[in-house]
């Protein structure tokens, strides 16, 4: 069977603050679509938010139809818990230095998958939609390059039953103690739910205390759990995640926004102060400051380790390879999470429900 990638989008800039609108010219079955973008750092400054907030918005449509629709940073969470490895992350903040990022739609459970995966044939006008804010991460940011790609089954390729999409289906403003009652698409088979607890202040799992999932109103209850005891089991399930960054090498406080949310850790090399080393790393959420240093003639390197990417984590139904085994969702009249959050909650966080779901042609 032959297998071929094409070039959706070559390799250039498109522009500060734009919308790409890129048709899905290939003919031949779609099992997944690479996005690579990376800006250039132009002067020493801080931080302002994760690289992947440059792509607050990544849609696949054909006409009206929406078919995905999710951010930057919900696909770099769902391509680590899909794969258990982490999309290609790093971060350079010396000047001319990029910041970087990797993303991987996959149309299937995995790669080359012959069951799922994007038939452009069933659409009459697909397009991928990706909208990109250039210095969302850093102000200083310039110097954009974006670049698209698709792995495609050639000649003799297979005919899928359907594809997997994700879907980002509600976001909202989190209160402190208070349930949140979101209801889940009941039209078809879910294979996972991402929930992404969004805060420059706190851990993901610690803005909830409780999650529970209802079919029928209560008749069947597919998932209820305390979040503190969900975080334990996803330690035991999914591996840490490190990341490289280069930070600059003059007398400046280093802040840096994590794509790790949780349980994080940093080690930093060829770096001096007059205590030898940085002063201790202050955490709150993905957000890592850093005391100045004395000027080095080397640009030091860190190392960050941490679980969560995005601050995101996973409800996973069933074994991943196995459909029968995923959340039998048109099975009911309805679905409904009970998302009660803690005391740590407060205005400026916000919940996302991102739902994986098999599309059937």
């Amino acid at each position: 069977m032959r297998q071929r990638m094409a070039t959706l989008y070559a390799p250039q800039d498109p522009g500060a603050d734009t919308t790409l609108i890129i048709d899905i010219k290939p003919k031949d079955v779609i099992t997944a679509i690479d996005i690579f973008f990376r800006v250039t750092n132009v002067t020493v400054s801080v931080m302002l938010d994760a690289v992947t907030a440059c792509i607050p918005s990544i849609e696949l449509v054909d006409g009206s139809d929406t078919i995905l629709s999710l951010s930057g940073a919900e696909l770099q969470a769902i391509g680590f818990y899909d794969r258990l490895v982490m999309p290609h992350h790093e971060i350079n903040l010396t000047v001319g230095g990029y910041f970087e990022v990797g993303l991987t739609h996959y149309f299937g459970r995995y790669l080359w998958d012959k069951v799922f995966a994007l038939d452009p044939t069933k659409f009459k006008n697909p397009q991928l939609r990706i909208q990109f804010v250039q210095a969302a991460c850093n102000t200083a940011a310039d110097v954009v390059e974006m670049a698209v790609y698709a792995h495609c089954f050639g000649e003799g390729g297979p005919i899928p039953s359907g594809m997997l999409i994700n879907r980002e289906i509600t976001q909202h403003t989190m209160l402190a103690n208070t349930h949140q009652y979101p209801d889940l698409p009941t039209d078809r088979v879910i294979r996972k739910i991402l929930l992404r607890g969004h805060s420059e202040d706190h851990d993901p799992i610690t803005l909830f205390e409780t999650i529970k999932l209802s079919a029928d109103g209560g008749a069947y209850i597919p998932f209820e759990v305390h979040a503190d005891m969900l975080e334990r089991m996803l330690i035991q399930k999914y591996p840490r995640v490190n990341e490289m960054y280069t930070l600059d090498n003059v007398v400046t406080a280093k802040t840096i926004h994590s794509a790790l949310s949780s349980d994080q850790q940093i080690s930093v090399s060829h770096s001096v102060m007059a205590a030898g080393a940085f002063a201790v790393a202050t955490w709150t959420g993905a957000l890592l400051e850093l005391a100045a240093s004395v000027a080095t003639a080397i640009a030091p390197n860190a190392e960050v380790s941490g679980r969560m990417p995005a601050n995101c984590f996973p409800l996973d139904f069933g074994v991943p390879d196995d459909p029968d085994s995923w959340l039998q969702a048109q099975e009911f009249g309805s679905l409904e999470l009970d998302l009660l959050s803690t005391g740590d909650a407060d205005v400026g966080d916000i919940t996302h429900v991102v739902v994986q779901q098999v599309r059937p042609y």
